[in-house]
């Protein structure tokens, strides 16, 4: 069966306002909505590997709707507008289909190579030299299981780093920005600051499900738990008997902190430096990749980049 070829990708599209054409898309989200006049409409999210783009099927258009749920692939009939200066479809034919390339819908960022990320993790691993904690993390990485997932996954559904290899990505960037605080402050436990580093966001592989193309959802234990306190559950449970209590209790306290704050989902605040220092380091990591989405997603011409209302600003792009 000859795959379906895709004609536009949402990166292109987004600077194209006023752009009619056919393409195909994932969809992640979708909703049904009235309008003033009571009329319905449809909310969709559509995606493909270049980002996702907000799309409207209006009412009189909704007959040409001929199916398609959340995690289909669609084709669709579009015209590219803007809304609130945010590029957006209006959509006026939409049909599943199946012949697809599920590359094309999985998202994934040029510059993120999943080989040398690897290679890089094994180093980290490598510098480990604290017995305890260096059979800690490769009880995790000689599961095969566990390091299928924890290479692939995103870090997250939508905020930051989500796309393939981004949970990696984003606990080597932790590690790599902690350790240069370990720099300026070489009394810290490097070894401890790099198994926190590498482990504190392993709760997201258990907190989420990912179908093949890469659509989010959730799991029970993650609803109830969350990643924060699933993630030191998962640690916990591989911890040998013979790693030191207060050992066992930084580490534990680095991954239950690295929210940072109890309104952000951490049981408890960072109470020492390693702990600090990985808080510190997960919110840069966070807000540098939210701030390079939006300048790869921003329109040739651009002052600023849209607002995102995690960093509280638009980016300006001079």
């Amino acid at each position: 069966m000859t795959l379906m070829e895709k004609e536009f990708y949402v990166t292109d599209i987004k600077r194209s306002i006023g752009l009619t054409g056919e393409s195909t898309f994932l969809i992640v989200e979708k909703e049904e909505k009235l309008t003033k006049a009571d009329k319905p409409y449809l909310i969709l999210t559509l995606r493909d590997k270049t980002g996702d783009i907000k799309a409207k099927v209006w009412s009189d258009s909704l007959s040409q709707v001929l199916g398609g749920n959340v995690g289909d692939v669609v084709k669709v009939s579009f015209e590219v507008g803007e809304y609130r200066d945010i590029a957006e479809l209006t959509v006026s034919q939409m049909t599943p289909v199946s012949n697809i390339n599920e590359s094309d819908y999985q998202l994934a960022r040029d510059d993120v190579d999943g080989a040398q990320l690897e290679i890089n993790l094994a180093k980290w691993v490598d510098a480990v030299r604290d017995f305890h904690l260096r059979n800690l993390l490769e009880s995790f990485l000689n599961d095969e299981d566990f390091f299928r997932l924890y290479t692939t996954y995103p870090a997250g559904e939508r905020i930051h780093h989500a796309y393939r290899h981004g949970l990696l990505q984003h606990s080597l960037e932790v590690v790599n920005i902690a350790d240069g605080l370990y720099q300026l402050n070489p009394d810290m436990h490097r070894d401890l600051l790099v198994t926190g580093g590498l482990l504190h966001d392993i709760g997201k592989i258990y907190e989420y499900t990912q179908d093949p193309l890469g659509v989010i959802g959730w799991t029970v234990e993650g609803r109830l738990l969350g990643h924060v306190v699933l993630g030191w559950m998962k640690i916990h449970h591989r911890i040998s008997k013979e790693m030191p209590e207060n050992l066992v209790n930084k580490l534990g306290h680095i991954v239950l902190s690295h929210q940072s704050k109890l309104e952000y989902g951490s049981p408890v605040i960072p109470k020492t430096r390693e702990a600090l220092a990985i808080a510190f380091s997960d919110k840069a990591s966070m807000d540098f990749d939210i701030a390079k989405s939006l300048r790869l997603d921003s329109k040739d011409g651009d002052a600023f980049t849209e607002y995102n209302r995690y960093l509280g600003t638009d980016m300006y792009l001079g």
